[in-house]
């Protein structure tokens, strides 16, 4: 007989029976505490079942959500892994079987946070359970900006974008200040705007002073008022695809600022490296290893611009534009170039043998696509290469199917390769060889008979 026990009775069955069905934390179960994960990584949670002499049938893995325990997916020998419908695209069973269990949560967002439970369905024990606790964490971003400014008042934002939410506290200001906060999340992240009024007629001198300090997971930054004015304007260009041109310009801002020297240069592994140099005297000197690759086209030494003729994939990077400035010294300005390339992804079947077939996705572009299987369930083998080039970069995911445990579907027509790529989402299929008379050859067999009719009729005519 089969038994089926509602969580709302456990106390009922504890007491009336000698021993309880249901333990928490119990030390037959070893459970792998993982370390925090960061908001689109993967976590792994597994459970080892120790005890010797219980036969285990089945698992199941939970989430305590409200209260409420919520099943994620089970596994047993005979029917496999499943999943329910709204986490197939979140995690997986990606170790099935009934001694050593694990989930695998692929992109973690804010709401994987919790509580995880593997329950184990054993002989004669009953269902014995362990729990995980999961913390995700996305690292703190943040900025301090003047939000609006009176005659007698300045009032000033400060926002923090991560997770777990920040805690912010003025300096610089004085007491008694009006302030107040508020609280925005999405799956990603939680942004945090603090705001504070601080009446003054000294309003520079305390745009100058005030700081916002940020505390996150323990460490501490302090963000101060940016400049009104920056010293050098940057024009920051759109994506360029490979194989464009793509030009970067500055504009020296500072007031009473004469430059005598302006140096491109390009930031490699945290160190600069000059590209070139325009000086009124020597002109445009590049250096050797960039000389057919970009030049200084707006000659001048307030404005400036590098183009890069033919932009590949290793020309993406930040890039640095550098005022040598008399009585002030070198003034810069930082300019990011990103570069693209559309995807082209084709999918085929690999390999086929009497037990199984291997399907096979491959997607070229930059910056290099994200692949996913789907329409075949889950706890497939399957694994990726990339091969990337200065144009493109090349990744063939790969995954091999059992015939005997997807005996149920069709393979040709269920198999989806899902590719993720600039935003963009697409699904492909295998292609089939059509079969049978295609409509193009039809008309072209009628159009072969009518002349041959024509031709017939043209002899026998002749002959009488």
């Amino acid at each position: 007989m089969d038994w089926k026990v509602k969580e709302g009775y456990f106390l009922f069955l504890c007491t009336s029976l000698t021993v309880c069905l249901i333990t928490s934390e119990n030390a037959d179960i070893l459970v792998d505490r993982p370390q925090p994960v960061r908001v689109g990584e993967s976590i792994t949670l597994t459970c080892t079942w120790q005890k010797q002499g219980q036969k285990v049938s089945q698992i199941t893995w939970q989430k305590m959500i409200n209260y409420k325990s919520v099943d994620l997916g089970t596994y047993t020998k005979v029917m496999g892994a499943f999943i329910p419908k709204d986490y197939m695209d979140v995690l997986n069973i990606s170790s099935p079987s009934l001694s050593k269990t694990a989930i695998t949560i692929w992109k973690a967002r804010i709401k994987d946070e919790g509580h995880y439970r593997c329950k184990f369905s054993a002989f004669p024990a009953g269902l014995v359970w362990g729990e995980i606790a999961v913390s995700v964490y996305e690292p703190v971003k943040g900025y301090l900006k003047k939000y609006n400014e009176s005659a007698d008042s300045i009032t000033a934002e400060c926002v923090t974008s991560g997770w777990p939410p920040a805690e912010i506290s003025w300096f610089g200001a004085g007491t008694g200040n009006q302030n107040g906060s508020r609280l925005e999340t999405s799956d990603d992240t939680a942004t945090l705007t603090h705001w504070i009024i601080v009446k003054t007629t000294r309003k520079r001198q305390i745009a100058e002073q005030l700081e916002c300090r940020v505390q996150h997971r323990g460490e501490e930054s302090t963000y101060k008022m940016p400049k009104e004015i920056p010293d050098v304007l940057v024009e920051n260009p759109q994506p360029v695809r490979v194989g464009q041109k793509v030009t970067l310009q500055c504009t020296l801002q500072k007031k009473n600022a004469k430059a005598s020297q302006i140096t491109w240069q390009k930031i490699v592994s945290g160190k600069a490296a000059d590209l070139g140099t325009y000086t009124n005297v020597m002109g445009v000197y590049i250096h050797d290893k960039y000389k057919n690759v970009l030049d200084i086209t707006k000659l001048g030494l307030n404005k400036t611009a590098i183009t890069i003729w033919k932009a590949g994939i290793k020309d993406e990077g930040n890039y640095r534009c550098v005022f040598n400035v008399f009585g002030t010294g070198l003034i810069t300005g930082d300019i990011a170039v990103s570069v693209f390339e559309p995807v082209k992804v084709y999918i085929k079947k690999h390999n086929e043998s009497m037990d199984s077939v291997t399907g096979l996705c491959v997607a070229t572009g930059w910056p290099p696509a994200e692949i996913s299987w789907s329409g075949v369930g889950t706890g497939n083998p399957n694994g990726s290469h990339l091969e990337t080039t200065n144009e493109t970069a090349t990744l063939a995911h790969w995954i091999i199917l059992d015939k005997k445990s997807n005996s149920h579907i069709k393979l040709d027509e269920k198999l989806e390769c899902r590719v993720h790529h600039l935003g963009n989402y697409s699904t492909f299929k295998l292609e089939h060889p059509a079969t049978g008379l295609t409509p193009a050859i039809i008309i072209l067999i009628i159009g072969l008979i009518l002349v041959l009719f024509g031709a017939l009729a043209a002899v026998c005519c002749r002959k009488k």
